[in-house]
């Protein structure tokens, strides 16, 4: 018989990681109409990993706890021998619901050259907490970052939050956003292994969002996002 390791985190109890009672795995009732059967000799899409949320909220709440307690939450987390061995996160670029205020790396206007960019806003808090979670992991983390809005000045609304959507005229510029960001974590020993274009790109939040059609999706990648990349 095969034995289920069972490790329990759980409310209202003292369990923090607490290995539990080995459960067993009974041998598959086949009666049922509803099964799955798993054929481990083909492969198909890879899975990248496993993890969560990098968010400035979350590194705020975090440097608020004494510094052994910090260390212990990190741990627990990204290490990959006595905690959840996270390898696999996501982060905001400018900020998300998830942030201590609404903000974003140029507010200046028009600055399509992007003169007045800065991730100063980001040195706070936010890249401490990765660069502290890169180094408990063992630097094996896949970080994946998304806006939840450009800036307000690139928007049809005026505003990062209550949807509105990208600016035609100002594609490239998001564009070359994106990149700027890259390059500036990059500056940071902060690699970013992957982006994906807009966070939740059908909803018209309070709080940051911009909304996409998938034609619109579509086009800005194709035509503004991946060439921009390339070069």
């Amino acid at each position: 018989m095969k034995k289920i390791r069972v490790v329990q985190t759980a409310k209202d109890t003292d369990d923090r990681l607490t290995p539990k009672e080995d459960l067993t795995l009974l041998p598959g009732l086949m009666e049922s109409p509803y099964f799955v059967n798993v054929d481990a000799s083909q492969c198909f899409q890879t899975i990248e990993g496993f993890g969560g949320a990098f968010t400035e909220s979350a590194a705020v709440t975090l440097y608020k706890l004494p510094v052994e307690k910090q260390a212990e939450v990190l741990r627990a987390y990204f290490d990959p021998n006595t905690g959840h061995g996270y390898t696999f996160c996501r982060t905001h670029i400018n900020s998300c619901d998830f942030s201590a205020g609404n903000y974003a790396y140029d507010e200046a206007a028009g600055d399509h050259e992007l003169v007045h960019f800065s991730i100063d806003c980001d040195r706070r808090a936010l890249l401490p907490m990765i660069r502290e979670a890169f180094q408990t992991a063992g630097g094996t983390l896949k970080l994946l970052a998304t806006p939840w809005s450009p800036p307000a000045w690139m928007k049809t609304n005026g505003q990062m939050s209550l949807g509105g959507k990208l600016k035609p005229d100002c594609r490239q510029t998001w564009a070359n956003y994106y990149c700027r960001y890259i390059r500036e974590y990059e500056r940071e020993n902060i690699p970013i292994w992957g982006l994906s274009v807009q966070n939740e790109v059908e909803a018209v939040q309070a709080w940051e969002s911009c909304l996409y059609s998938p034609e619109e999706e579509r086009d800005f990648v194709r035509d503004y996002l991946a060439p921009t990349l390339q070069r």
